[in-house]
């Protein structure tokens, strides 16, 4: 593991272990990476006030390193037990594991985690199940800004 959390497949890995805990289904590699950047970059999404992790005018082309991230801490999760893959309907998701809940309760008390654990209750509700296909969010967003 590097040692700068900050962008890192660490920092990626914690929040997507405080995602599946609070949502608690099943999701797939498009919805962890799309609900991630969203509920990170709340702002952008008429979300929240603010984005946990700082404003940018280059926020939505962050986007193609993000979900870069989010395969590569997926597979971290999967292969140190933290999540599992299922097989749905032809479609791979993750669901976490008793090990997994055990991070989210050492990490989920931090400043940042609960202020996250907010934001996807907020986004679950104002967002997540309004679109048949989760990308449309982000590219929604994206036709807005042209």
């Amino acid at each position: 593991m590097n040692s700068i959390v900050f962008n890192s497949i660490y920092e990626t890995s914690m929040r997507i272990v405080l995602l599946l805990f609070t949502l608690d289904n099943p999701l797939s590699l498009e919805e962890i990476f799309v609900f991630d950047f969203i509920t990170t970059y709340g702002k952008e999404f008429y979300l929240t006030d603010i984005s946990l992790n700082g404003d940018s005018e280059f926020t939505l082309s962050k986007a193609t390193l993000r979900r870069k991230r989010v395969v590569e801490s997926i597979l971290y999760l999967v292969r140190n037990g933290y999540i599992y893959p299922i097989v749905l309907k032809r479609e791979t998701k993750y669901k976490i594991t008793e090990k997994g809940n055990d991070l989210y309760k050492k990490i989920s008390q931090t400043e940042y985690s609960k202020k996250y654990i907010l934001t996807v209750k907020l986004g679950k509700r104002e967002l997540f199940n309004k679109k048949e296909n989760v990308l449309d969010l982000i590219l929604e967003r994206i036709n807005n800004d042209e």
